[in-house]
């Protein structure tokens, strides 16, 4: 494993869909340099107009060749393309020797890359999102303090649901608030679930047929959110360390979404 490479400061930001937003305003704060591509160049510069960003990020036509011309050693690269696109993507960046970032779960696709991205010194952060990403820092966060708060030598069954999803203000005819491609929520419904309930592995081929109600321990109130979950499609991968020790505070529960597509964990 080589050390990482040094950053340059320079950080491509791929894509400008619904999920892009004040993460990018964000990094335009923190980094020396921006580009923003996305499907033409013009398309960029109306993206970067609207999110009130013109003249803080460099607007580009996105296209494997056009990145690679740009991409320098140290660049990092965030990806916020489907996650089928992310593979190619992380392979130009260890042959460039730039860092990769995205929000999607982790895929053998991308995992089979990560001997030859460490070898290079190449930094790979995936699930680095709301979902996933946030919801298993919590997780881990209510696993460690439960330890704490028992002691981790004291055997305990913690249970914890975490729903993940847009709830609009104004109820639609979906009771939920895209925050990403409508296309690709819908989809995510036809991929098999894969998810922990009350402490087995379950796999569901159909999650529309093991929707349940929202339910929350909170005390209901006009603000309390109603809905349907639906297990989440890659939720076994990313278990709080607890899980795996024999005497300590470990989770069960199961995964499961809120609204379609958006998807909701017990971890």
């Amino acid at each position: 494993m080589s050390d990482p490479v040094p950053a340059s400061g320079t950080v491509h930001w791929i894509g400008a869909g619904l999920s892009t937003g004040s993460g990018l305003a964000a990094v335009c704060v923190a980094a020396d340099r921006v580009r923003l591509w996305h499907r033409t160049e013009e398309r960029a510069a109306q993206a970067l107009d609207h999110l009130g960003l013109a003249g803080r990020a460099e607007p580009r036509a996105y296209t494997l060749p056009a990145l690679a011309a740009e991409l320098a050693p140290g660049d990092v690269v965030v990806s916020m393309l489907p996650a089928p696109e992310h593979a190619p993507l992380l392979a130009l960046c260890v042959q460039g020797r730039a860092h990769f970032a995205c929000s999607s779960y982790v895929s053998d696709a991308v995992l089979d890359q990560v001997p030859a991205a460490a070898a290079a010194g190449v930094v790979v952060l995936t699930e680095a999102g709301l979902d996933p990403g946030i919801d298993h820092l919590f997780a881990h966060s209510l696993i460690a303090r439960a330890q704490e708060a028992i002691g981790s030598e004291t055997a305990a069954e913690v249970s914890l649901t975490s729903y993940c999803g847009g709830v609009p203000a104004v109820p639609n005819d979906f009771k939920y608030r895209f925050s990403w491609a409508p296309a690709g929520v819908l989809n995510a419904l036809r991929s098999p679930a894969r998810y922990l309930d009350h402490g087995a592995e379950t796999t569901t081929d159909r999650p529309w047929e093991a929707t349940r109600p929202m339910s929350s321990t909170a005390r209901p109130s006009r603000s309390t959110p109603t809905g349907t979950v639906f297990p989440s499609s890659a939720s076994t991968a990313c278990r709080p360390p607890g899980n795996r020790r024999r005497s300590s505070a470990a989770p069960s529960g199961s995964t499961a979404g809120c609204g379609p597509g958006a998807r909701s964990s017990r971890n």
